[in-house]
């Protein structure tokens, strides 16, 4: 599995791609702007995006061009953000391949969220009434 983080350069990044690379033996490369995002996806789609919309800079830019390039393309999202990258609950769920999870996250969710994607919905959506759960 190949993974792209989008995230500022820290060390925080760097742990977690470091226990991702270590625990799960996935290729973890990273784009710190949007110009990253063109290049990295110039080569190709990706496995799973880890995108934090919130701390890198046209956050919001890099999600809407990689769902233009692919709906479909998984997107994790860790964010200390209240608002999600897509502006309506349902939009996320029934359109794209979008989880959500709130920073601080412990990193086994992290690893249990990207192990397991298809199996998670995000968080933040309730399927029965179809509406934004807080």
């Amino acid at each position: 599995m190949n993974i792209l983080f989008i995230d500022r350069d820290t060390i925080q990044t760097l742990a977690r791609r470091t226990l991702i690379e270590e625990r799960l033996g996935y290729g973890t490369e990273l784009a710190t702007s949007i110009a990253d995002v063109h290049m990295k996806f110039k080569k190709g789609l990706y496995d799973l995006v880890i995108l934090d919309h919130h701390t890198v800079e046209n956050g919001q830019r890099c999600f809407d061009y990689i769902t233009g390039e692919d709906a479909e393309q998984k997107i994790l999202t860790v964010s200390s953000a209240v608002r999600c990258v897509v502006q309506r609950c349902e939009d996320c769920v029934q359109n794209y391949n979008v989880r959500r999870l709130n920073n601080p996250t412990p990193f086994p969710n992290i690893m249990r969220m990207i192990e397991d994607f298809t199996f998670y919905d995000c968080d933040h959506y309730d399927h029965e009434t179809n509406l934004l759960s807080v």
